[in-house]
């Protein structure tokens, strides 16, 4: 469906825009359009068709890059200490093993796909 605006130009009323960080495509720049009826090939879209199109906000930055420390021997409030003095999320998940004695820890770090671990 098209809609006529006061300063009559038209809108496409069925397209949902999507911005997305992207280190490839430069930002403000068209990644890709996605229909949304599975259905209907691209070269079947017709206006009143829903569709979504991504558009790149560029590279993602971070605000400063953060070492994380070796936590081996350390203890669950020193983990709570360090990541709070430098704003990072951390979540525990507690689970039983066999292989610690009680009262132990044994710590995992989870990186993502951006970070040299």
């Amino acid at each position: 469906m098209v809609r006529k605006l006061r300063n009559g130009k038209k809108k496409a009323n069925n397209v949902t825009i999507s911005k997305e960080f992207n280190d490839d495509i430069e930002k403000n720049k068209f990644i890709k359009m996605e229909l949304k009826d599975k259905d209907i090939v691209p070269e079947d879209y017709r206006r009143k068709n829903k569709i979504t199109v991504s558009v790149s906000k560029g590279k993602e930055v971070f605000e400063k890059n953060i070492e994380v420390p070796d936590f081996e021997d350390k203890t669950k409030a020193d983990v709570k200490d360090w990541a709070e003095k430098e704003g990072v999320i951390v979540e525990f998940l507690e689970q039983a093993n066999d292989d610690i004695d009680k009262g132990g820890c044994y710590i995992t770090k989870y990186c993502s796909q951006r970070e040299n671990c």
